[in-house]
């Protein structure tokens, strides 16, 4: 039975029982040289220290939720990868959560959206300033009103849309509508800005007039299919994740789709309530027509591998990069810190019983990233966000 879910863009956190029995963490860290803190010497200055971070990490997120998972990145390669708890819990046929685990990423999609559409905007010699209207099917009639909406304001949730569905036919009715107003003043984080985004990059890449002869079903199919293939092999294959051709915006392992969680030998993750272990885990399904806004599958190694093939601008210019951190296009937040800006972007998705997922993406200023995922968004953890920033700031060492 498929489970829909809610989604929210913001930290929503809810106190609970510390998990009995939590699993050792299994740990993957490449061997180097013991980092120590040193006394400061004369003319010498703060490093960052991995294994301060890492440690730092482990202790906030341990014991605290059902099972996560994080990488962290440095100068373009994922340096260190650790997984705790389960994937499954007992009552529901024990799994470790492993460095393979796959789980939903939810809005934190959003980015490697941002990616795609950005990527394919430059590609054309166009940026995030294209009007939105004139890369649109042609049979869309879009009012004047909307004419002046830009990618960069579906991209920062500037658009002031509304949300009307997120088939074809309704992106359509959506672009049809007046918007209440664009620009910052306009901020709301609704899914319709990247649902369009679906029907955007296949115009984008394919030309406006490609889709406009098609009824609204056939033309759905296309360009829904577009996007999952445009991703696969622009974004998710040259960062460097293996079978990134099956990877999917639904559960998936090296065989392919995964739509039975009871199947003999499943391992797919389920969802949890950390606060309430009376309740069974869920399984989340998503349509690949709602990819845009969310929801791919992927482990916390293979979120960060994206981040930093970003970082090593194997997808958009230096330029474009640093305009979607500044501009928060595909990002969410900033934190201005003892050593720079730290960028974040957060996903969550959770049903009536809270059960769901929580996701985050930090990028720091000397090319560390990190990507974090748990199976619980009702935990012990805090507010994430706080925590990885402390733990961040707090790995410098002379």
């Amino acid at each position: 039975m498929k489970t829909l879910l809610k989604r929210s863009a913001g930290t929503l956190l809810f106190a609970g029982a510390l998990l009995a029995g939590c699993e050792k963490p299994e740990v993957i860290i490449p061997k180097e040289k013991p980092e120590g803190t040193l006394a400061q010497a004369p003319g010498t200055s703060l490093k960052f220290n991995r294994s301060l971070f890492t440690q730092a990490l482990m202790k906030s997120f341990t014991g605290k939720t059902i099972g996560y998972g994080f990488s962290i990145a440095q100068n373009g390669e994922v340096v260190t990868t650790i997984t705790a708890g389960d994937s499954r819990r007992l009552m529901d046929g024990h799994h470790p959560y492993l460095p393979t685990t796959h789980q939903g990423t939810a809005e934190a999609t959003q980015t490697i959206t941002a990616l795609a559409i950005l990527k394919a905007l430059e590609a054309k010699g166009m940026d995030e300033n294209a009007f939105v209207w004139q890369l649109l099917p042609l049979n869309w009639n879009i009012p004047a009103a909307n004419r002046k909406i830009t990618v960069a304001h579906l991209l920062t949730h500037t658009s002031g849309l509304k949300y009307i569905g997120y088939d074809y036919t309704s992106l359509r009715t959506t672009m049809q509508t007046p918007t209440t107003g664009y620009g910052d003043a306009y901020h709301k984080n609704t899914v319709v800005n990247y649902h369009l985004c679906r029907v955007l990059l296949a115009c984008i890449v394919n030309g406006a007039g490609w889709y406009a002869p098609m009824s609204d079903n056939n033309a759905d199919e296309a360009v829904s299919q577009f996007h999952r293939s445009y991703v696969r092999q622009v974004i998710l294959g040259p960062a460097g994740i293996s079978n990134h051709y099956l990877a999917d915006l639904g559960p998936w392992n090296n065989l392919g789709p995964v739509w039975n969680p009871n199947s003999p030998g499943s391992s797919q993750t389920l969802y949890y309530n950390y606060s309430e272990p009376v309740y069974h885990g869920i399984s989340i399904y998503t349509d690949y027509k709602s990819g845009g806004a969310g929801n791919w599958y992927l482990s916390a190694k293979e979120l960060a591998l994206v981040h930093a093939a970003a970082e090593s601008r194997k997808f958009v210019s230096d330029a474009m990069l640093q305009r979607m951190k500044s501009k928060l296009m595909g990002f969410d937040s900033q934190y201005r810190g003892r050593h720079g800006t730290y960028y974040f972007k957060s996903g969550m998705a959770y049903d009536s019983k809270f059960r769901g997922v929580n996701t985050m993406i930090a990028h720091f200023p000397n090319n560390v990233q990190l990507a974090w995922n748990t199976n619980s968004i009702s935990n012990d953890i805090g507010v994430v966000k706080d925590v990885i920033i402390a733990a961040y700031e707090n790995a410098w060492t002379y």
